[in-house]
């Protein structure tokens, strides 16, 4: 009578043999053509330039979500400055979605590498907005 643990060390005996007889003969047609330190450069290199592009990869995703973050944000503070009767009220609202907008823009630039946009013009601008925000805020709130 035969088990299970039969049949699947049978089957693991079967593939272990396999792979003893397939071993030596694919090293030495490897040792061969490649010497394992031209291997392990090549490795090196290939993991190398795959980290980098993983990294810029995720540089962008972010980059990208964050755009789309602060241009969903960007829309409340704009819809309020629309619907809003009172002035003080409505440029408070105003400057907050316009930073928010350039804010999203500035990440937008540098997602797809535009960094003399993003860094020269859209940075200095939201910057801008937001100090513009913060005077305005504090001259105009009751504390």
């Amino acid at each position: 009578m035969t088990g299970p643990s039969q049949d699947s060390s049978l089957n693991l005996n079967r593939k272990n043999h396999s792979l003893i007889i397939a071993g030596p003969l694919l090293q030495s047609k490897l040792q061969n053509r490649l010497s394992s330190e031209l291997v392990t450069r090549l490795l090196l290199f290939a993991m190398s330039r795959m980290l980098i592009a993983n990294l810029t990869d995720l540089i962008w995703l972010l980059n990208v979500l964050t755009w789309a973050a602060f241009f969903g944000v960007a829309i409340v503070p704009l819809l309020v400055a629309i619907q809003v009767k009172s002035f003080a009220l409505r440029i408070l609202s105003l400057l907050l979605g316009l930073f928010a907008i350039t804010h999203g823009l500035y990440h937008l630039a540098l997602a797809y590498g535009l960094y003399f946009v993003a860094q020269v013009i859209l940075e200095p601008v939201s910057v801008t907005f937001l100090l513009a925000f913060g005077i305005y805020y504090s001259r105009k709130a009751d504390f």
